[in-house]
């Protein structure tokens, strides 16, 4: 009797082994059979090309206000210049504690800045943007967002002040 359960028990192993084995293919098999058209790669490019087109909140103010980029790559220039003038050697090594006095720079001084929207919020707000930024875990777009988003900043404005910081300081 021992022996035939010994066989019963292999066969049994085996085969549960080899369905296994098989059966999900079958199964993902028949699956890919019943589902809809996959996408072709033409249509994924589609998708992210507008996703791509969408405008970050930084762009949708500077527009609103009718600021060039050229006006806001002379501005974030200007504010790497002042902070490494203090600082030295700006490199791109530098993040946390340069992206900090640049901030404060940024705020101490709101009437450069060229949009009138994005100045009217810094100077009502520079308080909170500072606390923020002493208080940014990592200085990525996501990090910077977090932190303007604990303080109390808006969505509008956090992304903006990030869209800024990593496009023209970083």
């Amino acid at each position: 009797m021992n022996k035939k359960f010994t066989k019963y028990a292999a066969v049994g192993l085996v085969s549960a082994m080899a369905f296994a084995g098989v059966g999900p293919s079958l199964v993902s098999a028949k699956a890919a059979a019943d589902s809809p058209e996959v996408s072709s790669a033409s249509q994924v490019e589609a998708d992210v090309e507008v996703t791509l087109q969408e405008m970050s909140e930084l762009e949708k103010i500077l527009e609103e206000d009718g600021v060039t980029e050229a006006d806001m790559i002379t501005y974030g220039n200007y504010v790497k210049t002042q902070v490494s003038q203090k600082d030295g050697e700006f490199s791109v090594q530098w993040k946390g504690a340069v992206i900090k006095k640049a901030v404060k720079f940024m705020v101490d001084h709101a009437d450069i800045i060229p949009s009138k929207s994005l100045r009217n919020f810094v100077e009502k707000n520079g308080n909170k943007i500072i606390r923020a930024i002493d208080t940014a875990e990592t200085y990525t777009w996501y990090g910077l967002h977090k932190a303007f988003s604990a303080v109390g900043i808006p969505d509008k404005y956090a992304d903006a002040l990030a869209d800024f910081i990593v496009k023209y300081l970083l």
